[in-house]
């Protein structure tokens, strides 16, 4: 019996110690209190509890059912759930939740609470309070959005300077005039091209072929007829070679082509090719081919100055067969 009787004031002296607690509380701004006896399901509310949820105290009759009437549909099974929990002791009564006032206004209030139990544990009485924190959330749902919408934001300028970059390294690899590569382009895909060609034992060629008459095309029609006759000698390369091969401008005159799996004996077939598209579009150029050797560890500016050689090679064994 003398248990019973501590424990029990333990009870009322820690009630009446949150009571207080709760009082201060209440005093410093809109905080409502609230005092539910589980046992005889009587819930006392305080003045500001009727103001929270708009409610005259004459039309509230002090039963659970008359406060979770006002619950937010929504929000009804999660908060009722959550008093289920603190009464079975598995954690304290504090959710988040809606309310509906009589006018249909919504406001989010926020509980905190204690839950007095008996001698058995039994739960007898739950005080707490509750907070209106509706014009918090909105300030929180706001931010939350306009931090999804920055979010989305830098996402697409994300998106929009990848894109950027992404053109601006095309443009950094290829001539605007010709369409093709221009020599970074082509160092870089050549070089790929190469470490492959090595692995798998492909044999390549490299043509470097230089546009006949350029100069003279520019002082006679000017350098828009010039540049015409740029892009039709580019025509020219993308259509006597496979899409595969890669073809590049090397500024001016200069072009070059690597053929991939292309060997010695295709060297002349695709020469002629080159030739025969040349003529169709009045044009000429000079053109010299280099076998790609594999087994020596030659570098690409090598292979350009083998093929380049070849090239004026080929040039000048022409002139002196007009000269003869």
């Amino acid at each position: 019996t003398m248990i019973d009787i501590t424990e029990r004031k333990q009870a009322e002296e820690n009630l009446l110690s949150n009571a207080r607690r709760l009082h201060l509380a209440a005093s410093a701004g809109e905080v409502g209190i609230w005092d539910w006896d589980i046992v005889n399901d009587q819930l006392i509310w305080d003045e500001t509890m009727y103001s929270l949820y708009g409610i005259e105290k004459d039309d509230f009759d002090g039963a659970y059912h008359a406060w979770s009437s006002t619950l937010h549909p929504a929000d009804r099974q999660f908060t009722e759930d959550e008093i289920q929990a603190a009464l079975r002791g598995e954690r304290e009564y504090g959710p988040e939740f809606r309310v509906v006032r009589p006018d249909g206004t919504v406001r989010v209030m926020k509980a905190t609470s204690q839950t007095i139990r008996d001698s058995n544990g039994r739960p007898v009485r739950m005080i707490g309070t509750n907070i209106d924190i509706t014009e918090r959330k909105q300030t929180e749902d706001e931010l939350l959005k306009l931090n999804t919408e920055l979010e989305a934001k830098v996402v697409q300028r994300t998106a929009e300077l990848e894109a950027a970059n992404q053109q601006l390294y095309q443009l950094s690899l290829f001539d605007e005039l010709a369409g093709l590569y221009n020599r970074r382009g082509f160092l870089i895909r050549a070089s790929e091209q190469l470490q492959l060609a090595r692995w798998k034992k492909h044999d390549l060629l490299m043509f470097y072929a230089d546009l006949d008459g350029l100069k003279q095309i520019n002082d006679r029609l000017g350098h828009a007829a010039g540049d015409e006759a740029l892009q039709a000698a580019a025509n020219a390369l993308n259509e006597s070679f496979r899409t595969s091969d890669i073809n590049a401008r090397l500024g001016g005159d200069e072009f070059i082509v690597l053929a991939l799996k292309a060997g010695g004996q295709e060297a002349q077939a695709l020469m002629d090719r080159l030739h025969n598209c040349l003529s169709v579009k009045n044009l000429a150029m000079s053109v010299g081919v280099v076998v790609v050797d594999l087994e020596k560890q030659e570098s690409i500016d090598a292979m350009i100055d083998r093929a380049d050689q070849a090239m004026y090679a080929e040039k000048q064994g022409r002139r002196d067969r007009r000269k003869s």
